[in-house]
């Protein structure tokens, strides 16, 4: 199933701020549950060792996962600005 996105908005800044803030707090639980497990060596052949390394690893990922979607959705617009933007295109002024 493929889903085709052509705009990501959201309705208010306070919005997107409050998706940056949860997500952010999501992501740094995640930073320190992996600094918890994190071992004093990681296998040289790339491979999980053990138990530790093998959650330092998810919980390593999930914490970048999550920062990357917080730089998306601080990329998102906001709907009015995008329809102020529109309006502004269209020789109309908002009133």
């Amino acid at each position: 199933m493929s889903v085709d996105i052509k705009k990501l908005t959201v309705s208010t800044d306070d919005q997107r701020k409050g998706w940056i803030e949860l997500l952010d707090k999501a992501s740094q639980y995640h930073f320190d549950m992996a600094e918890r497990f994190k071992p004093d060596l990681i296998g040289l052949d790339g491979e999980a060792t053990g138990t530790d390394e093998d959650v330092y690893r998810i919980h390593t990922a999930w914490s970048n996962a999550i920062s990357d979607a917080i730089s998306l959705i601080e990329m998102w617009e906001i709907e009015e600005d995008v329809k102020e933007r529109m309006s502004e295109q269209r020789g109309m002024t908002k009133e």
